[in-house]
């Protein structure tokens, strides 16, 4: 059985460097609790219809990688999520829909953890010359986020590992290497 935390968070982009123009692309997420596959998109807008179409897409991500069915969708209370364009999408999928409690980020705590991710490795990591260039190294995050970054929670792996359609070969000759892996310890002598 799987469950999926969505969300439509805000990020403030620049329209160019310089240009003083700031607008929003919303993000709009959604995990698998199990694997903690990512599928995320920057769209225009956090409207009910937005939001509908973006679940009908990440249905068909979550479906390329075995990740289906999805049975459960548990999202935060945004207008998005209260509209009857988002019900008749949760419908046409058959899946449950399970809402935060109010005022608390928490209880969709793996979504609100990746949304502090992309903040630190992706959305503010660097100047993007365009709204373009940020979604082209979006794309590229993702595909990193997915298949290659090890995740704690995973012992090590990145997400894909988890799926049962994966790509990705688990080598049982020896255990993984450890996330917090720090050169040998340094003496004073080393930086004199």
């Amino acid at each position: 059985m799987h469950g999926v935390g969505t969300d439509a968070a805000r990020a403030s982009t620049r329209a160019g460097p310089g240009t003083g123009k700031v607008g929003y692309t919303y993000l709009h997420t959604a995990i698998d609790d199990h694997s903690r596959l990512a599928c995320t998109e920057a769209l225009e807008d956090e409207r009910g219809v937005t939001a509908a179409a973006f679940w009908h897409r990440a249905v068909a991500f979550f479906a390329a990688h075995d990740v289906a069915p999805i049975h459960r969708v548990l999202t935060d209370n945004g207008a998005c999520y209260r509209s009857q364009t988002w019900a008749a999408a949760l419908a046409a999928t058959s899946t449950k829909h399970k809402r935060t409690r109010p005022y608390t980020p928490r209880t969709n705590g793996k979504v609100e953890r990746f949304n502090g991710t992309l903040s630190r490795e992706w959305a503010y990591v660097r100047d993007y010359a365009s709204e373009h260039e940020r979604r082209v190294a979006l794309a590229d995050f993702l595909n990193y986020y997915n298949h290659e970054r090890p995740h704690f929670a995973l012992g090590g792996r990145p997400p894909i590992s988890r799926t049962t359609g994966s790509e990705y070969r688990v080598s049982f000759d020896q255990p993984p290497a450890p996330i917090n892996t720090f050169p040998e310890q340094l003496t004073f002598e080393d930086f004199v």
